[in-house]
């Protein structure tokens, strides 16, 4: 049996994001939409970027509501997207 390709795309995203259930901790909601919307920003497109750019305000919002707005790791959410928006920005690839 060939061995399976497990790397994150944006064609499989959905059933990535499907994990997320009645039953997870908001800390692992956290965790998928994260990492779910790092690769869609990571291929640069217009369409992508705006759904990653959901994902992180939905992560930011959850992580908010728990922990408070100047929490450490609810301001790393922030850190952590706002510097590659800004350099697809700034390469011109995205226009928001």
């Amino acid at each position: 049996m060939p061995p399976r390709h497990r790397q994150l795309t944006p064609l499989n995203i959905d059933g990535y994001l499907s994990q997320i259930n009645t039953n997870s901790s908001p800390d692992t909601i956290i965790k998928i939409k994260c990492k779910a919307a790092f690769t869609l920003i990571r291929v640069g497109d217009k369409l992508n970027t705006k759904r990653a750019i959901d994902l992180f305000n939905e992560a930011y919002n959850i992580q908010r509501g728990i922990r408070g707005t100047h929490h450490p790791r609810t301001l790393n959410i922030l850190n952590s997207f706002l510097p590659k928006l800004l350099f697809a920005l700034w390469i011109g690839s995205l226009t928001l």
